[in-house]
Parts: C-alpha cells; structure tokens; sequence
C-alpha cells in the first residue's frame, strides 16, 4: 500500500459523513489518503504533533473539517508549511479569527479554503489540483476526471430535457419527497415515578407519556425497577402502539424512567437512538431520559471513545450516561457532579438507579422539568400536563442547576451548580407545550392568549372573522379578536388522524396529502376578509399552502398573523430548526415573506410582545433563535 499523500483530520468521527466527500475524489484519482480524528480543543498536543510531523511523513495536503470558528484548519495551518483545506461542517461559511490561518499556508497562490456546500467534494479535487502541480500522472488524471464529470453533466441535462425538471428531482433526490415540517420540533419529553407502595409504577407512568406525546413521537420506552432486576422495553412508534396491557404488566418495580422522542431529520440510528438509555455498571444500574442538546457533546464523545468507549446511538443520552457511570465508584450525587461539572448545554434529566429517582435541570433552565406528589410517592415530568394526567398534585417546577433526589427518605434537594442567568426557552409558551401545562409559574394557555392581545395591538386589522391555524394558535386568535372585538370562528378543520409526514412519489400525490391535514370550511370563510392567526412561520410551505386554500375556499382577503417574531437563528440545545439558509426569518424581509406566503399582510409579534405575554421577566428567556443572542457559547457547531 502507498504511503498517504493527503491526510483527511476531523475533531470527531461524527464529521465523517461530510468529510467523505473528500475520500472519494482522493479514490477515484488514486491518491493515497489517511484519516485521522484530532481536536484543536480536547487533543492539542496530539494535534501540535500531527501538524508538525505531517511533512516528514511525505504528506503534501491537508484537508481539516471546520467547525464555526475553524479552529482545527486555523491551528493545524499555523504550525505547518503544507497547504491546509478548510471544509466547514455544516455547510457554513467558516468564520472568526482563526479562519484566517487556514488560507495562509499556499503553494503557488492556491487557496485553500472551501466555503460551499460542496466543500469536501472541492477539497478533494483542490487538493489533486496541489499535487499535480509536481505529479505528472496526478494531472493527467484530473483531465480525464474532469471530462468524465463533464459528461456526466450533460446526462444530467438531457435527463432533464426527456423527463422534466421535476420529475429528474423526485427520482435522484429522495429528500424532496418528504415534505418538511414548517414547525420547530421538539426533541422529547420524559417522566420518572417512584412509589414504593407501587409494584408495577410502568402502568401509571403510560399515561404521563401519553399526555406528552406532542413533545415527540419517533419513539418510546420505559425503564423499571423492583431494586434487584431491571425491566426494559422500548420501541418505534407512538405511546399506545408502543405499550400495551401485557407489555406494561411485565415492566415490574417501585421506580420506573419513561421517554417520547422525537425523530431528527439526520437520524440514522433510530432504534439505538430510543430512550431511556442504560448501563449495568459494576456496583449499579443506571438508566436515564434526556430532554435537550449538549454543545460540546462531540467533543466529550472523543474523549470517551479515546478511552476505549463504544457509542451505538447517535443521541447525547448515551454520552451522560456514559459519564455518569464513568465515575460509579461514587456515590451517584458525586457522579452526577463531576458529570454536570463536564456537560454544556440543555438537559432536563431523569435517572434511575436501584434505590432512588433523580431530576436535574441545566444551570440556565432551557428545558422545563416539574415535581408532583402521589400519595405515596413523587413524579418527574417534562410539564405539568403529564402530572394531572397520572393524578399527581404539582409540587413546583426543578430549578436551573436543581438536582432532586428521591429515595425511601423521601425528597432531597441540592442546588449544585453555581448561579447562570436564567433562559428558559420561550418557544415551549409559543408551541412546544401544551395549552394546559404550567411552566415556571406561567400557564400556557393565558401565555398564548396575552399573545393574541398584544398581536391586535402591534397589528390591527378591520376584518369579517378570526381563524386559528389549530391547535397550538386558538387562544392566540382568541385573544386577538377579543382585543379587536372580532367575531372568531372555525376557518379550518384539523383531520387528528392523520400522520405527521408523507412520502409520496409526485407532487400532486404530495399536495394531495397535505390538504388531508388541514381543510377550509368553505362556508365559513366564502366572500370573508379573515385575519389568520398561526404560532410561527419557518419555511413557509405550510402558510402558503392554507392561505392559498382559503383564497380558493372564496375567502376575499386573508391578512396573517404571526405569534412568534421571525425565527432567524437556529437552535443548538434540543429543537429540531432547519439549517439557517432555510429559515425565511434569516434570508428575507417581513414584506419579502408576504409575497411568498401571497397574504394581503403579514404581521409578527415583536419580540418584546411575546416575552411580555408570560408574564414573567424578560431576562429569563432565551430568545436565541429571534435574536441570535444564545446563553452560552456555542463553539464549533
């Protein structure tokens, strides 16, 4: 085998998936290539003496994944003489200071680097174009390469020509047939039961997931325990086809852990990504339900997987429970320390061992968690509505940086973290949560109501009826024509039995499906001016599909309003967004969004509006996905 030419360097395995593009062009053109994990954050040294002994090693390029700041290209470029290929991550222009080392190592005036959404595949071939400058044989190669790739666009072209352009895209490009969400999505929710008159909590613990199922519905599963035994089970699907009576009967003991997930659109360990997670240690079992995102998750993955880590899921889950467990020579509140001490970022936990139930929120309180009372026992819950669901009474809501420890003792309480600005996320009051649920002292339903107020106040309109996008916008649309005194009505009907995503293999089989989802009562709306009240606008598919189906029900003018300002960032601790070039709110101007979603007017709510709508204190929220302004860093992803 030859010795490598070019050396591929990413921070984390999980860079791969991108990276691979690079490793492709090199085997195509025959040249050889290595790939190496090295991190400018956790690995220095290692990374100081990659760089160093790169060119005795006969290596020519380098090719290094970037993340935001293009810390590893910047680093590696500034201790090495060879050309260094910056390949950004996630399709984002690389940026910050240490950006500009990665394009000052260059031979003959070649840039080195890539900012496109190619870039791998470009690296790949820009880094041929450096070695050919000495190698005859390499060049001789890209000529022929770039005839090949030459024709194969022009079978490109005249598939396009015979086929059309649409039907080209729906047979080579699968993604565009699943029709995207235009809604954030929340990742999960969890519950956790302990009551020791209890011998089967697992039946109780249902129907708390069950009232949480809007919180995710990729998967579920439930972990208990009787002391000695643990039982598991868990599953794809929705909480009643999850579970049933037999199932439920066999999850035996006084403690029991559940979790609802919701499926990311980069999933591809489904079943390993179903929670709870758990691990059998020497001295203790542990199983755990996660609830947000961590921002140095990949990092801390590398440092476990260095020490001899297997990961089989894809989900920040495994990578706490593995810290956690790391340090089982502890007791478990020591544990959970050191590990708190590691992990940056959302997380509302719920963990069981043999002998106790634990909560903890994050220090900032981005994800919401809440203590209710049984009459012999206490529950764990994502919101309150779980609580009422399994007739607890609602103690309080865990407090950012609380851990909650709940043995046969009773309850104890520990506020370990040192103090962070509180930033509860103010999307659970705009969608995620349910109408019925109480989260940090504020009810959600009046939340949402304020925000239909104070909406009519920032943008009034004289219109003949009040319709709701249902369910999350109705006591948005009420508040609003309360505050307008407009008649409010029914505009549009919600088929509940429909599922969440269609795969269809047209576009017209596609549009067809949508319309199953949401139907104009033409009736109600023919020969009507109507203001049409929704939580959000992201994308911008679904708001132009209603409004255009109101149009064609009669209605006569359909002026939109929007409960949650532009959402223009996106969102690293625990919701699903889509990548910010697809974000209306970050690439367009309000009138911009209005001509495409072709209302007779658009009109958000103002950032201080919705904060306001809480009633709680401005400073308490994150807003990061409006304002970009984020709670804690958010390094390199």
């Amino acid at each position: 085998m030859k010795n490598p030419v070019v050396s591929i360097i990413m921070g984390s395995d999980s860079d791969l998936p991108v990276m691979k593009g690079a490793a492709e062009i090199l085997e195509d053109l025959n040249i050889p290539y290595e790939i190496t994990i090295v991190s400018a954050h956790r690995t220095p040294e290692r990374m100081y003496d990659f760089a160093k002994k790169a060119e005795g090693r006969g290596i020519k390029v380098i090719i290094a994944g970037a993340g935001g700041a293009a810390h590893l290209p910047g680093m590696v470029a500034s201790i090495t003489n060879l050309p260094v290929i910056g390949v950004p991550i996630k399709s984002k222009t690389l940026n910050g200071i240490d950006s500009l080392y990665s394009i000052v190592q260059m031979p003959s005036g070649v840039p080195v680097a890539t900012v496109s959404i190619n870039g791998a595949i470009n690296a790949g071939i820009l880094s041929a174009k450096i070695i050919a400058i000495s190698d005859e044989n390499i060049k001789t190669k890209l000529i022929n390469y770039k005839e090949y790739l030459a024709s194969k666009v022009e079978e490109k072209a005249k598939a396009l020509e015979d086929i059309g352009y649409e039907k080209y895209m729906e047979k080579h490009f699968e993604s565009l047939n699943k029709p995207y969400s235009d809604k954030l999505g929340e990742e999960c929710g969890v519950v956790g039961i302990y009551n020791n008159d209890e011998l089967n909590t697992a039946s109780l613990l249902f129907y708390g997931l069950y009232s949480l199922q809007h919180r995710g519905q990729e998967g579920a599963g439930i972990i208990s325990t009787d002391g000695e035994h643990n039982y598991i089970y868990k599953k794809r699907g929705l909480v009643a086809d999850v579970f049933n009576p037999e199932t439920l009967s066999g999850l035996k003991g006084h403690i029991s852990v559940g979790h609802v997930r919701y499926g990311m659109d980069n999933d591809k360990k489904t079943h390993e990504n179903i929670q709870p997670m758990f691990v059998k240690g020497k001295r203790k079992s542990i199983a755990l339900s996660h609830n947000g995102s961590l921002v140095n998750g990949n990092e801390l993955k590398e440092i476990l997987e260095s020490e001899g880590q297997v990961f089989k899921s894809s989900v920040d889950a495994e990578i706490i429970i593995k810290l956690i467990s790391k340090y089982e020579d502890e007791n478990i509140l020591d544990s959970i320390e050191k590990t708190m001490d590691l992990i940056d970022g959302a997380y509302a936990l719920v963990i069981m061992t043999e002998k106790e139930l634990i909560g903890i929120r994050d220090p900032y309180g981005l994800r919401p968690l809440c203590l209710g009372k049984l009459d012999e026992g206490y529950i764990l819950a994502s919101e309150s509505c779980a609580l009422d669901a399994m007739g607890a009474d609602f103690i309080r809501d865990i407090e950012p940086g609380e851990i909650v420890i709940i043995n046969k003792d009773g309850i104890n309480s520990k506020y370990y973290y040192k103090k962070k600005k509180r930033a509860s996320c103010v999307f659970e009051y705009v969608y995620f949560a349910r109408p019925d649920s109480v989260i940090d002292g504020a009810n959600v339903y009046e939340a949402r109501k304020n925000a239909g107020k104070i909406l009519a106040k920032e943008y009034p309109i004289d219109a003949d009826m009040v319709i709701a996008v249902p369910d999350s916008s109705i006591p948005v649309a009420l508040g609003y024509a309360e505050e307008l005194g407009l008649p409010f009505g029914e505009g549009l009907l919600k088929n509940r039995y429909v599922g969440r995503t269609f795969i269809q293999p047209d576009q017209k089989s596609r549009e067809r499906a949508l319309k199953l989802k949401l139907t104009p009562l033409t009736q109600n709306v023919k020969e009507k001016k109507i203001v049409l009240v929704d939580d959000s606008i992201v994308r911008g598919t679904t708001s132009k599909r209603i409004v255009d189906q109101l149009r064609k029900a009669g209605a006569k003018e359909v002026h939109l309003r929007i409960s949650s300002p532009p959402v223009a960032y996106s969102c690293y601790f625990g919701v699903d967004t889509p990548d910010e070039k697809q974000l209306l709110g970050a690439t367009k101007s309000v009138e911009e969004i209005r001509e495409l979603v072709d209302a007779d007017s658009l009109g958000y709510i103002s950032l201080d509006g919705l904060l306001e709508s809480t009633g709680l204190s401005k400073e308490n929220f994150c807003s990061a996905c409006f304002s970009g302004n984020y709670p804690t860093s958010i390094g390199g992803l």
